[in-house]
């Protein structure tokens, strides 16, 4: 990505697997259903523009609590599996990896 994002276009795979309860079926359901998903994807991504190269609990700390880290963390997989972000394999602080916008 060139410049700053706009409006997100994300395919969302199944993030609950087979072996998870029926309540977090019912709950990624809902959650992707009524755009929280997405607009938590748009979040992160905006705030990982500014700060390229962040991990995610860096993340946390600059979105000062307008979502969790388990939040952020969660939806880093549905960003990189759309082309939007990707994983720097290099490990820093603590076994963390900075993610970039690609």
């Amino acid at each position: 990505m060139n410049e700053a994002p706009g409006q997100l276009v994300i395919d969302f795979s199944p993030a609950t697997r087979k072996t998870h309860p029926e309540t977090s079926r019912i709950a990624e359901e809902n959650i992707t259903k009524f755009g929280k998903r997405q607009s938590h994807c748009q979040i992160i991504l905006n705030a990982l523009w500014e700060c390229n190269g962040s991990t995610t609990k860096e993340l946390a700390v600059i979105l000062k609590g307008a979502l969790t880290y388990a939040q952020i963390w969660r939806r880093m997989n549905d960003l990189a599996e759309n082309g939007y972000i990707h994983r720097n394999d290099k490990i820093r602080r603590a076994g963390c990896c900075t993610w970039f916008v690609r």
